[in-house]
C-alpha cells in the first residue's frame, strides 16, 4: 500500500480524538492515522459511523492528497455526492434484512449512483 504523510488539521485532529475517546481505541476505525497524520489513501464509509467519524472520512475524501479511495456500503449511495472520478460500482445488489437475502438494485438506483460521480460538495 502506498503510504502518505498527510497532516490532519487541528479541527480534524479534534474529530479523530473524539471518536477514539468514545470507542476507547482506534482499532475498530477504518482510517489509518498515526501521530496526527493520515498514512494511507484508503478508507471505508459505512452506514453507521459516529457522526464525527463520518464527517472526518467525508472531508478527508474531499481533500487533495488525503483519501483517494473510499468504499461505501449500498446504504450510502443515495446520501453521498462523490467528489472524485471514476466511480466503480462493484455489484448491483445489496442485502435486504427483512427478506434475509440479497436484492438486485433497481436500474434508477444504479444510474443515480453513477450520475453522482464527479459531483462536488458545496
Amino acid at each position: 500500500m502506498l503510504e502518505i504523510d498527510f497532516e490532519l488539521t487541528k479541527e480534524k485532529h479534534v474529530l479523530w480524538d473524539q471518536v477514539v475517546d468514545e470507542l476507547d481505541s482506534a482499532d475498530p476505525l477504518y482510517l489509518n492515522i498515526k501521530e496526527g497524520k493520515l498514512i494511507d489513501h484508503i478508507s471505508v464509509h459505512h452506514d453507521q459511523p459516529m457522526r464525527e467519524e463520518g464527517h472526518l472520512v467525508e472531508t478527508l475524501f474531499k481533500r487533495s492528497g488525503a483519501l483517494a479511495v473510499l468504499t461505501e456500503t449500498p446504504m450510502l449511495d443515495q446520501r453521498m455526492l462523490l467528489s472524485k472520478e471514476p466511480i466503480l460500482i462493484a455489484e448491483d445488489s445489496g442485502y435486504d434484512e427483512k427478506r434475509n437475502a440479497r436484492e438486485v438494485m433497481e436500474a434508477q438506483d444504479l444510474l443515480n449512483a453513477a450520475g453522482r460521480a464527479g459531483q462536488r460538495w458545496s
